[in-house]
């Protein structure tokens, strides 16, 4: 599996993965994402999103989208994980921690994701999410496996 980083000509396939994932969230009503609003908020003037994708014979299978932020506290930045999803045939290889490790620049100190205890879908969830439903985790440094769940 290649992993890099999502280009401009990634974009239909990486909203197509979109899509799946809402899908399999049964979210697929919020899915409003398009090409250009994506294109935008990547690679447009304004730019400040980042993402990764992850290839099977050049064949996109997974993607990961993360964007910046600042923890006052310690006067550090971060990358916040928004989402991450591979294609059920390609889990279970490591993908997800590849991806995972990929991208942390050396000013970037941790990165924060957040997830739903049970997946929406498996938990039959479809509005009023509460914040004890969501587990916020935290991979503090660059070393490996220091996860820490808050």
């Amino acid at each position: 599996m290649e992993i890099r980083k999502i280009s401009p000509a990634d974009l239909s396939a990486v909203i197509a993965l979109m899509k799946e994932f809402a899908e399999y969230e049964d979210l697929s009503d919020y899915c409003t994402a398009n090409e250009e609003r994506l294109n935008l908020a990547m690679f447009g003037k304004d730019a400040f999103v980042e993402g990764l994708v992850a290839a099977s014979e050049d064949t996109p299978a997974g993607y990961a989208i993360f964007y910046p932020f600042f923890a006052s506290f310690r006067a550090e930045r971060g990358l916040y994980l928004e989402d991450i999803y591979v294609q059920p045939d390609h889990r279970r290889g490591g993908t997800v921690d590849a991806v995972h490790r990929q991208e942390r620049p050396g000013s970037c100190h941790r990165v924060e994701w957040s997830r739903f205890l049970g997946s929406i879908r498996d938990a039959g969830i479809r509005a009023g999410v509460s914040s004890q439903d969501v587990v916020l985790h935290r991979s503090e440094g660059l070393r490996s496996g220091s996860r820490h769940c808050l």
